[in-house]
């Protein structure tokens, strides 16, 4: 008899993939070409089985007694389930591709099944970023074979590798080189992190987080990463950390020892000196030795930096190829410039101009230059910044010019930011231009054509060099004035834009420019710089940290520029962007209780004084968001109204329809359901701006999204269950659309709970699972906890409540602190499983707290439950069983004055039942008939089965009642 399948027959995060299907054991779920396909468990089950005994037969008695253990069925039950799965794996009308029957002893699976592992997908990576792709590599790297294979090798074996080397060696070429040698055993899972851009150590856990997708704001983004990649195998190449190496060795020892399947690959020029890291140590290219009786072109071009010399020549000069007479002189140019593959290729450049032995005579006896204090840089560091101040002097007067400017930028930059630069402090467009070109054809620029766009990148010793030229000559004030004034122009420009609708978001035009950004506001803020110009520059700029939920940095620049205010800005636009973003910083970073509320209520106020109603529903939308952290639902009801008056003085369709879409969300939650439904009913029609922008603009969700789930939730709980499943199934899906982590969060959150009020047990499970995987990877923690609070009620519904009781308990403890609108609901679904569990008097205890909450706060709908919950518990009780009658009358008229048809049904049914456990059948009966005749919502939902299966039971009693009562008398 072939074996049976067990539950503990799948690992953990298993794939199994055929043909075009992807079947995942752990989720019970099967995938074709990456979209779902319907099935039923059963037929899943089925599946499953045949495949776990692939290639055999499997007998149909086995097959019945695995999927249907226990239960006496047909054999036709079986057959239905084999055509369904037939169907639902049929491609060209082949039904038989993957499902065999075999005449007289059962079915088999015979398609070819690929086991992985849900890490080993490539497209289970979600959300990383684009700027994570790896950079292609070098097509002609000269004398580094040994040393790549060596990386590869030992990052296979010991997974972490630290090349280090001094500036110029090549320490990058030959990690992307490694790299690229690893892809396929990675699946394509390479992942490359550039820190040359950053100058502040302390953003490299955000700047990282953020890179991977973690776009929601995090108190500890290392934890979040390490969550994040916990479960993947991957391979993480860390470029340029010397100058950020304290934090970059925090992260890599981190990831090194709770990431057990992250291999990492690091470039510095110093060691990190942290467990488990491997040094490798990139000397410079080997070089031809001084020969007193000379050296010939043969045994020159046999050393791999003469050839790298050589082939750069090349590039320039074709059909180069290299003299016996010219041999000695290009090996002693090698020699002078150490064999570093930079210092080498910027020397060839000049070839082609003066020739080898005029190169050589121009390099001079004395290649140093003073050092500048730096702890890393090596005596071969100084050598290059002797052959640059040799290259600068070739460069034409605005080549010179150009060049300082440009080392103000940081990272990578587009020819057109490289324009707008060079053209700065009254210079021309098309000189600009054309000294670019001529900077990147002598080899000053980088230039990178593996992308869409052309980019350009300054080598780091070179910006050192230009930026010293740059403050040698007091040009560095007036430059960086001019710079801070250039982004202060592009951002002003951006918001503009966005607020217009024309952008999808801010960071589309302005996401290169996060490292300048900071780089002036540095220099607006610190002596001598220009404070107003940083004021203004921190309060354009908001938007672009707000989009890539930067939410330290928003704050640390919010901040900084407040303390600069000067009168002349006070009251100002300026400090109205500020003070709203410094509290929407606030809310997502600190516990600071009310210094949020007291932020964006000033710039509420700043906004009202100078009109701005645009401005004040951006404001009013945060401040909304506050109080549902708070769990304040009455005071965000007020804040709707406010939005309302403000919306409907514009007469703007957008804003109008923005306003709505918060009084939906408010009235639903303090149980004004029929209100809500036409409030949030406006979130179907289009407007003329897509969702991302308000994601942007007013906070950290999409409001619209939120107001969808309001309305799903408010139909279901009047009655209209069926369209309310429809309208959570549009809000999730839309939400995954839309492809913003705490938006679909929210979805899932608030539209996947009406599949719990709906008992939809299978549906509610899958959703609490994905709530629970995008929050643990985005580091979203109030969510993780909800999913928590959904998952205990889930299981109580299920009849699993002792398990249901420990997540809700647990949760208790987690929301506890700011974010609150779910404590309430947490308690009541808490008390009805204690009540379940006979626990009748801490369940009173719980529920009272629920009510009292509820009463202070807000958020009524869930009232009527509270109530229905409370009065069960007290006809339970020895103390107050007399108080239940009232209490759940009080749920029914509050009840069906919020318009709730559905909590009036289910506080029916426990009436009834609370009334037929001490024999007043009659009363019980009358009760349900009665709510059950003004029950005006659907008719073929599970609570309405429910309901009249109890109706059925209890009709039955008072039959037999009756009977009983005949006989006897």
């Amino acid at each position: 008899m072939p074996k049976q399948l067990r539950p503990g027959d799948w690992s953990a995060g298993e794939v199994l993939q055929f043909g075009p299907f992807r079947l995942i054991p752990g989720e019970r779920r099967l995938e074709r070409d990456g979209n779902p396909v319907k099935i039923g468990d059963r037929a899943l089950d089925v599946l499953l089985c045949l495949i776990a005994n692939a290639p055999d037969v499997v007998g149909k008695a086995a097959l019945i007694e695995h999927v249907w253990a226990n239960l006496v069925i047909e054999e036709g039950n079986l057959r239905f389930q084999i055509n369904a799965l037939r169907r639902a794996l049929a491609e060209s009308g082949d039904g038989d591709r993957y499902l065999a029957t075999v005449q007289g002893r059962g079915y088999a699976f015979v398609g070819g099944v690929t086991r992985l592992r849900a890490a080993e997908l490539r497209h289970n990576f979600v959300g990383a970023d684009t700027n994570l792709r790896l950079p292609a590599q070098h097509a002609d790297i000269l004398g580094r074979d040994s040393e790549i294979s060596m990386v590869a090798e030992r990052l296979t074996a010991c997974r972490f590798v630290t090349v280090v080397g001094p500036g110029g060696v090549g320490k990058t070429t030959v990690a992307v080189a490694a790299a690229h040698v690893l892809l396929p055993a990675f699946d394509g899972a390479v992942r490359f992190v550039d820190f040359g851009a950053l100058r502040d150590a302390s953003l490299v856990p955000a700047t990282l987080a953020s890179l991977f997708g973690l776009t929601a704001p995090t108190s500890d983004p290392i934890k979040g990463l390490i969550a994040l990649v916990h479960d993947q195998r991957l391979l993480l190449v860390m470029d340029s950390c010397e100058h950020v190496i304290d934090v970059a060795a925090r992260i890599a020892e981190a990831l090194f020892l709770e990431a057990p399947n992250v291999h990492l690959l690091l470039t510095s020029r110093e060691s990190l000196r942290v467990e488990g890291e491997l040094v490798v140590r990139l000397p410079p290219l080997p070089t031809p030795p001084p020969a007193p009786t000379g050296i010939d072109a043969v045994t020159a071009m046999a050393y791999p930096a003469t050839q790298l010399f050589v082939n750069r020549v090349r590039m320039a000069v074709h059909g180069f190829e290299l003299r016996d007479e010219d041999a000695d002189a290009a090996c002693d140019i090698c020699r002078r410039l150490d064999g570093l593959p930079l210092a080498i290729e910027l020397v060839a450049g000049r070839v082609p101009a003066f020739g080898i032995e005029g190169t050589l005579a121009r390099l001079g006896e004395d290649l140093r230059i003073d050092g500048q204090g730096r702890r890393t840089a090596p005596p071969r560091h100084q050598t290059l910044g002797a052959m640059l101040d040799w290259s600068y002097q070739l460069l034409t007067p605005t080549e010179q010019a150009i060049l300082r400017r440009l080392s103000i930028l940081a990272g990578t930059f587009s020819m057109e930011t490289a324009q707008a630069i060079g053209s700065l402090l009254n210079g021309r467009n098309s000189d600009a231009l054309q000294a670019i070109a001529g900077l990147a054809a002598k080899s000053l620029l980088s230039v990178d054509l593996s992308q869409t766009k052309t980019r350009f990148r300054l080598l780091d010793t070179t910006r050192a060099y230009a930026g010293q030229k740059l403050r040698d000559g007091a040009e560095l004030h007036p430059a960086m004035n001019a710079f801070a004034q250039y982004l202060f122009q592009i951002m002003a420009q951006a918001e503009k834009d966005d607020e217009l609708g024309e952008l999808e978001s801010m960071s589309v035009c302005t996401e290169e420019n996060v490292s300048n950004v900071r780089t002036a506001l540095e220099w607006c803020f610190a002596p001598g710089g220009d404070l107003d110009l940083g004021v203004k520059l921190g309060a354009a700029a908001i938007a672009l940290f707000v989009d890539m939920s930067l939410w330290g940095e928003c704050k640390r620049w919010a901040a900084s520029a407040l303390a600069a205010l000067t009168p002349r800005l006070a009251g100002s636009q300026w400090e109205m962007k500020l003070r709203a973003a410094y509290g929407l910083a606030l809310m997502f970073t600190e516990d600071t209780k009310d210094q949020h509320r007291v932020e964006l209520e000033r710039s509420l106020e700043i906004a009202k004084d100078l009109g701005e109603k645009y401005c004040q529903l951006r404001i009013i939308g945060s401040l909304i968001i506050y109080y549902y952290r708070r769990g304040e639902l009455a005071a965000a009801l007020d804040m709707a109204r406010s939005s309302a008056v403000v919306a409907g003085s514009t007469g703007n369709e957008e804003m109008v329809g923005l306003s709505d879409w918060f009084m939906g969300i408010a009235l639903h939650f303090i149980g004004s359901q029929a209100e809500a439904i036409l409030y949030c009913e406006v979130a179907s029609r289009p407007l003329h701006r897509t969702s991302r922008n308000y994601i942007v603009g007013y906070g950290l969700y999409d409001h619209r999204i939120r107001a969808l789930a309001g309305l799903a939730r408010s139909l279901w709980l009047s009655g209209f269950h069926r369209r309310g499943v429809e309208e959570a199934e549009k809000t999730i899906a839309e939400a995954i659309e839309l492809g913003h982590p705490v938006t679909i969060c929210v979805a899932l959150t608030w539209a996947g709970q009406v599949f719990t009020w709906n008992g939809d047990w299978s549906r509610a499970e899958s959703i609490v699972a994905d709530l629970l995987r995008y929050a643990t990877q985005y580091s979203l923690m109030p969510h993780a906890a909800v999913s928590r609070i959904l998952l205990g009620e889930l299981r109580i519904g299920q009849g699993r409540v002792t398990e249901g009781i420990e997540h809700l308990s647990a949760s208790l403890a987690l929301m506890s602190g700011s974010y609150q609108v779910s404590t309430a609901l947490n308690q009541c679904a808490l008390a009805e499983g204690l009540l379940m569990l006979g626990r009748v008097e801490e369940g009173l205890e719980l529920i009272d707290s629920a009510r009292c909450a509820i009463v202070r706060r807000g958020g009524f709908y869930w009232l009527p439950e509270i109530l229905r919950v409370k009065a069960a518990l007290q006809a339970r009780s020895s103390v107050f069983s007399l108080l239940a009658e009232s209490t759940f009358l009080e749920a029914t008229e509050l009840a069906e004055r919020q318009g709730a048809a559905s909590l009036s049904l289910r506080i029916a049914m426990s009436l009834a039942e609370c009334r037929a456990s001490r024999q007043a059948i009659g009363e019980a009966l009358d009760a349900l008939r009665s709510m059950m005749s003004r029950f005006g919502g659907d008719k073929d939902s599970r609570l309405w089965r429910a309901a009249l299966e109890q109706l059925d039971v209890l009709e039955r009693d008072t039959t037999k009642h009756r009977q009983d009562a005949k006989h006897g008398s």
